[in-house]
């Protein structure tokens, strides 16, 4: 579920990633959110924000590990380019989408969005 979370809320922000939508999208069944995320639609969307920015950095560090760095921003950036050419719907970067979807209503996912962005 993180991971269909991850991918929704990149095409359409986290105000129009639905529930049902990423219950059908992973093949869950219905009860499994509230099972595994009691706090609904702001955990999962919290956790998809952590799993896409690991995945991120993973990939760049992977990347990095060459000790080209000219190369590696390269790669990294043709990474991106392949994935919005790709894409049935335009998408940008996942933690950039969660931040323009973030609303003052939602202040966790805004301020775990920020917190992400900090980490190092």
């Amino acid at each position: 579920m993180i991971v269909s979370q991850a991918l929704l809320q990149r095409e359409r922000g986290v105000a129009g990633t639905a529930l049902p939508d990423v219950l059908e999208h992973s093949g869950a069944p219905r009860g499994s959110i509230y099972h595994h995320f009691p706090d609904g639609r702001a955990q999962l969307a919290e956790e998809a924000t952590e799993w896409a920015a690991g995945f991120t950095s993973r990939r760049l560090e992977s990347l990095l590990a060459s000790g080209d760095v000219v190369s590696a921003l390269d790669a990294f950036i043709d990474d991106w380019t392949a994935t919005l050419r790709d894409s049935e719907m335009p998408c940008l970067s996942f933690v950039f989408m969660t931040m323009l979807a973030s609303q003052p209503s939602r202040p966790p996912t805004m301020s775990h969005t920020m917190k992400v962005i900090d980490a190092p």
